[in-house]
């Protein structure tokens, strides 16, 4: 097996990035201020134009960038939103154009300010990759793929990756060297496999699958006086009762990026008729009145992978100094809650901070895993609560704090329809710019408990 080193860089001073989406660019990105040379290994080849590839198959679906997400990413790419919105994006703002059915009503939106952009997964990408691979220090691997990882028996740092081309016999190993190691390679990660292969044993993991599936299409967005007031409707579902979801956003070249949800298996047709009837029987009929009567421009397509899986890297026994694991190749959600592309970029924003510490290697990658879990908690929290109210739901642990913990939110949900400033508190911590904390702040309470009482 070859072994390469960068020309004129000192080996000791590279890192290497698994995986060229959304976590891994802003890894890239970040380990850039960090080392002089970093590889991106990716098994796709990388478009030249916003447009969907075969390693991100939900890619075709609604991708929301929580308005956390979105001022982290403008700070690592500045100027970033102005380049989106100039390439299409629509900007977005959850107190003022989000049209939203929730459990409990429409909800009562009011204010302005708590922006975002609406855009598709393919644009954002594209932006990001582009300002990622400009970058000199960066050298990209496409249509490669990741063998293994090489870690010194002696020192247990991490010492090289294994590559080879997609469809190549294993003899076409090249081994790259680095003393850093990131693995952003999503769901299809095979880092725990390798770990247990070289001696570390398996970290424990967790999965809460609610059997959710999602069909996504897109429409033409009509303009002048046939444009809709708003930029995003969304209709809610309300389990046990009604397991069916739907939402619709504007999105860049005048289009609507509709998805429907259906949870415990009752998954959307993929027949253009069954696609309407679905929206027709949401709880809402606004979804479909909107639908029946506009022009799609894209087939139906369909996602079923969508269980919350954490694999607890922070609990490992042992750990290879200058490996980390981050985005969904550790924690990923039920995307249907827009949450992995702001935990990406949180992460990103943990990692440029462990880096700025100055430890050594295997205090900066134990001290990111754990760090990463506290940040992956919340998170978590919302989106298996949300998951565990459809009773056809595997995995988990209902237990009496996250009861309770539900049990308030649905509150709030109820006041979110009679109140705009609660509302606004509710957006605010789904957006991750606010902790949770304020949802129980004594103004929410002492109504809540008024409205009991009344009861």
């Amino acid at each position: 097996m070859n072994t390469y080193r960068p020309a004129n860089n000192n080996p000791e001073r590279c890192a290497i990035v698994i995986g060229a989406g959304i976590a891994g660019l802003l890894a890239t990105r970040v380990l850039c201020d960090h080392f002089p040379h970093v590889y991106l290994i990716e098994q796709d080849a990388l478009p030249a134009t916003p447009q969907a590839r075969k390693g991100v198959p939900q890619a075709r679906h609604v991708h929301l960038l929580m308005v956390r997400g979105r001022r982290v990413l403008d700070h690592f790419f500045p100027h970033l939103d102005a380049e989106l919105f100039n390439l299409g994006a629509i900007p977005l703002d959850w107190y003022a154009d989000v049209r939203w059915y929730g459990p409990a009503g429409w909800m009562a939106y009011g204010g302005n300010g708590l922006i975002t952009c609406s855009a598709s997964r393919d644009l954002l990408e594209f932006a990001l990759r582009q300002r990622v691979v400009a970058d000199r220090r960066v050298q990209v691997f496409t249509r490669h793929k990741v063998a293994g990882l090489e870690v010194d028996a002696q020192t247990g740092q991490i010492r090289a990756v294994q590559i080879m081309p997609c469809h190549s016999d294993l003899t076409a190993r090249l081994a790259l060297t680095a003393d850093f190691v990131v693995d952003a390679s999503g769901r299809s990660s095979q880092t725990a496999r390798w770990l247990n292969e070289l001696g570390y044993g398996q970290a424990p993991k967790r999965v809460v699958n609610a059997f959710l599936g999602y069909s996504s299409r897109l429409y033409r967005r009509p303009s002048g006086i046939r444009s809709a007031p708003w930029k995003a409707l969304i209709i809610s579902a309300q389990p046990p009762d009604c397991f069916r979801a739907g939402g619709m956003f504007a999105i860049e070249n005048d289009q609507w990026m509709v998805v429907l949800m259906g949870g415990g298996g009752d998954y959307p047709p993929r027949d253009d008729a069954g696609f309407l009837n679905f929206a027709h029987s949401l709880r809402n009929p606004e979804l479909y009145q909107v639908l029946k009567d506009a022009e799609p421009v894209s087939p139906v397509w369909h996602y079923r992978r969508t269980e919350n899986r954490w694999i607890h890297y922070e609990r490992q026994a042992k750990w290879p100094a200058g490996l980390i694991v981050m985005g969904d190749a550790v924690c990923g959600f039920n995307p249907i809650y827009g949450q992995g592309m702001t935990v990406a970029a949180l992460s990103a924003e943990l990692l440029d901070k462990t880096l700025h510490s100055r430890a050594g290697l295997a205090e900066i990658t134990t001290s990111f895993q754990q760090q990463l879990a506290a940040l992956c908690a919340w998170p978590w929290t919302m989106a298996t609560g949300a998951d565990l109210l459809y009773p056809t739901t595997a995995g988990g642990e209902n237990a009496w704090h996250a009861r309770l913990a539900q049990h308030y939110l649905n509150q709030v949900l109820i006041m979110a329809t009679k109140y705009p400033d609660i509302y606004q508190r509710f957006v605010r911590v789904m957006n991750m710019v606010d902790p949770p904390s304020v949802l129980f702040a004594p103004s929410v309470a002492a109504r809540m408990a008024i409205g009991w009482f009344r009861r």
